[in-house]
């Protein structure tokens, strides 16, 4: 008689045997590194040897080894707590190996003793993307680009972009190691640069001493003011683009409605050469403070000049022209000095923004001024008495006043203060909603006392009462304005 063997496979080995199989490490994603270190999310997906990149996925906590096309891809830093599309996972900061050759390749993570299965990547010549450009700042140190005061360049200066993705250097620096102070590694090409379109002059291109996979390249900014869209590329491939104040400019805004409040930085120079602050009459300001004016030339040639609120060393706060129409207007900030600031703003119809530093004072009930209303008060109408309440905290970074709805016979409205809704075509396009809940609007408009400010009147129902913490969505024509909280006992 035959015998046969059978061999049972213990059942309660299985779940402990489904357990490793789930811990194997699993790749989400890998991405150029520069798009996180810079908050380039629409940065084109490229790669290249030796780039910074990023792997992303679940169950990669060290220790932890990544290959890629079989060599092995430093790593330099592990963060737990990545968003994925599984929940909570790791990233992984490596360099893609320099010995790579371009084309189709595979990315593996080791962990814990598991592998995870082979995750594509493909890999050119260059994958270019700008981090960050400076400029020479005094005792040869570098500061940033920007156009806070001191941060401008002149028209001419010499910057330095810090770049990635620009390939292969002589001499060529190992994966994983910092590039050397001497001798510098030059790239094999050189990367071109330009602003709008003009080619600017570029004087060095290296990888950065002291940095892995990281280029410095060094280039002459354009001899005009204004800002500019910079960007690098190099053997055809374009990198992401940055704009770039150079010299007496002013700071890029967001659109803004005539009769609007607005703000702007001067960049390049100062406004004013004392400390102290210039403030115009809020309820009826000046075209000149302190010998500074600001006009506005619209598309049409039409040249108005600005209502002025406060000056600082290099910002003005000011009110749109009244009848400025939509489109581009260039701006031109002129100094008692006669030193110009230039620029340009666009200026729709609407652009609703609720405000929190308003420049006016309102009446509390006893008749006492108070300091600037923080975008809201409540007016409270009982036994035919009405009183102001305000709905925010001063002195506690504006924290939300719970609001009590009181017994049935009280009535209650919310004013809702800012800038930018006093043109809306009619008022049944402005809706407000707090909480969720549609709130009936009996006036949105110009505030009548101080010039650029605008009020939205709401009746609250009571059925706000015990709401706690609710959301103030306010929307004219289409538009949103800023959200705000409110409080609700």
């Amino acid at each position: 008689m035959r015998r046969v063997l059978i061999r049972i496979f213990p059942w309660f080995l299985l779940p402990i045997q489904s357990l490793l199989l789930a811990q194997a490490p699993t790749i989400w994603g890998v991405s150029n590194s520069a798009a996180v270190d810079a908050d380039l999310y629409n940065l084109k997906a490229a790669f290249s040897p030796g780039l910074p990149a990023i792997v992303t996925g679940d169950f990669l906590k060290g220790p932890a080894s990544v290959s890629i096309g079989g060599l092995t891809a430093p790593v330099f830093r592990s963060v737990e707590g990545t968003d994925g599309p599984n929940g909570y996972g790791f990233a992984l900061y490596v360099q893609i190996p320099v010995e790579l050759p371009p084309g189709p390749t595979t990315v593996v993570v080791t962990s814990g003793g598991a592998r995870s299965a082979p995750f594509p990547l493909t890999l050119d010549l260059y994958s270019p993307a700008l981090i960050r450009i400076e400029r020479p700042a005094a005792a040869g140190a570098t500061a940033v680009i920007g156009c806070a005061p001191g941060e401008t360049p002149s028209p001419g200066d010499i910057a330095t972009a810090f770049v990635v993705g620009l390939g292969a250097t002589s001499p060529q620096v190992p994966t994983g190691e910092p590039a050397p102070a001497e001798p510098l590694a030059s790239t094999l090409a050189t990367p071109s640069v330009t602003f709008g379109g003009t080619p600017a002059d570029v004087l060095e291109s290296v990888l950065a001493p002291g940095q892995v996979g990281v280029y410095r390249v060094k280039f002459r900014l354009p001899s005009w003011n204004g800002w500019h869209e910079f960007g690098v590329a190099i053997g055809g491939t374009i990198s992401n683009t940055m704009l770039l104040p150079v010299g007496k400019t002013i700071e890029l805004t967001m659109p803004q409605a005539p009769e609007s409040f607005g703000g702007i930085w001067a960049c390049g120079g100062l406004l004013l050469a004392g400390e102290d602050p210039l403030t115009g009459d809020p309820q009826d300001p000046p075209t000149s403070l302190g010998g500074i004016t600001l006009t506005f030339r619209d598309p049409a040639g039409v040249e108005r000049p600005a209502l002025l609120l406060t000056a600082e060393r290099a910002w003005l706060s000011y009110v749109v022209p009244a009848g400025t129409p939509p489109g581009f207007s260039n701006v031109t900030i002129t100094t008692a000095q006669g030193v110009q600031f230039a620029g340009q703003i666009e200026i729709h119809r609407v652009v609703p923004f609720l405000d929190v530093w308003g420049p006016f004072l309102y009446e509390r009930s006893n008749g006492a001024a108070a300091s600037a209303i923080p975008l809201a008060v409540v007016v409270r109408l009982r036994n035919g008495v009405a009183t102001y309440e305000p709905v925010y905290d001063f002195d506690k970074g504006f924290a939300p006043v719970p609001i009590d709805m009181g017994p049935e016979t009280d009535q209650l409205w919310l004013l809702l203060f800012g800038s930018g809704w006093r043109n809306r075509s009619s008022q049944s396009t402005v809706q407000v909603k707090i909480g969720g809940v549609a709130v009936p609007v009996e006036y949105a408009g110009a505030q009548g006392t101080y010039a650029g400010l605008d009020q939205v009147n709401v009746r609250l129902p009571r059925s706000l009462a015990g709401r706690g913490n609710a959301l103030v969505d306010l929307m004219v024509e289409g538009q949103p304005a800023n959200v705000a909280w409110l409080n609700f006992k």
